[in-house]
């Protein structure tokens, strides 16, 4: 598969994507989004449906498909877009996850374009108390990752495009699939 560049303004509702080219990072800020997407009739995510416990009713659940895509494949993809070479990027990709641990671990936020913020939290598994001087960190029993994909706002603060979430995705049943049909 190859995977093109997309102008930032298409993920708007705006122009197609560009012609196939390589993304360089030195060009012109704007000019092209480092979010990179097949070929948009192909774009499609699956859904199974699932009975909840709480209420009794039926909702469609997100299912992936296949293996994860790994290291080496994003590696790879990314060699093909940029004038690295397949290992350089892998090098940087093994090294992304420590890198960015250092920084969180210190407090700070990490912000990648085109790509959103990770931060740390806290988890206190219910380990509320009663008073504010009682508060400590004994009372934190682990850490989460937390993830805010990177985002376009209009000038009426809602939300107009969401990194890695293209802008139309075909949900199919998953069910369909199984039975030879192409799903709805």
């Amino acid at each position: 598969m190859i995977l093109y560049p997309v102008r930032y303004d298409s993920l708007l509702g705006q122009p197609a994507p560009f012609p196939p080219q390589r993304y360089h990072p030195g060009r012109a800020k704007g000019a092209c989004w480092p979010m990179f997407h097949p070929i948009f009739e192909e774009l499609m995510s699956f859904y199974k449906k699932v009975k909840k416990a709480v209420n009794g009713k039926w909702y469609p659940q997100g299912v992936t498909v296949g293996p994860p895509v790994g290291t080496e494949e994003i590696a790879r993809q990314l060699a093909q877009l940029t004038s690295l070479s397949r290992g350089d990027v892998y090098c940087v990709l093994a090294e992304l996850g420590g890198v960015m641990a250092h920084y969180m671990a210190g407090g700070q936020t990490v912000k990648l374009d085109g790509i959103g913020t990770f931060y740390y939290t806290p988890d206190m598994k219910g380990q509320g108390v009663d008073t504010r001087e009682e508060v400590s960190a004994r009372q934190i029993r682990g850490t989460h990752v937390r993830f805010t994909p990177e985002c376009r706002r209009a000038a009426n603060k809602k939300v107009t495009a969401r990194a890695l979430v293209p802008r139309h995705v075909d949900w199919i049943d998953i069910e369909t699939l199984g039975a030879g049909g192409e799903g709805q």
